[in-house]
């Protein structure tokens, strides 16, 4: 049996082993990118072309800001000391104190009262007002949904001593 190896014009053989020795350095996206400059205007900047780093932003910003956008921090912070005023007030005058805003000086300001009506009216009811006019409800009852259901596993899992719980959405 007898190879046959083809043969191959001079000039032609010049030119591969030409092309062999020198590498070639392609870079497809860059080339696609001048070619296509409509397709890529707008790369980077839609939700679909975000960078992999960038993936937990979201998730970090309303960890750190989910509570004071739900509750409208600090129009509420304001709201609720404001309110909290208004019941110190309020107390002296049901005391009959003389002059009602300088009720941190008065020796007879009743402070058990008070630390009553203020937890009731200024702190419960000054973050429920707030975060009506202020917040965002929506946020709001989602977090408190959580927290619900955050609860009722607890329970559960506590009432079956520790055995996994079957995910059930009773």
């Amino acid at each position: 049996i007898m190879s046959h190896k083809p043969t191959v014009a001079p000039a032609l053989a010049d030119e591969a082993t030409r092309a062999q020795s020198i590498n070639f350095e392609i870079d497809v996206g860059e080339s696609f990118r001048k070619h296509n400059p409509d397709l890529c205007a707008a790369y980077g900047k839609t939700p679909m072309t975000r960078d992999y780093a960038e993936n937990g932003k979201a998730a970090r910003f309303y960890r750190q800001k989910e509570a004071s956008l739900a509750h409208g921090y600090p129009a509420t912070l304001l709201l609720q000391g404001g309110l909290l005023y208004a019941t110190a007030f309020y107390t002296a005058r049901a005391q009959g104190l003389p002059n009602p805003h300088l009720f941190f000086k008065s020796h007879w300001f009743d402070w058990i009262q008070f630390f009553k009506r203020g937890a009731a009216i200024g702190v419960f009811g000054g973050l429920v007002l707030g975060t009506v006019l202020f917040g965002d409800t929506e946020i709001s009852l989602r977090r408190i949904r959580s927290r619900y259901n955050r609860l009722k596993y607890v329970e559960r899992y506590e009432a079956t001593e520790g055995q996994p719980i079957p995910f059930t959405n009773k």
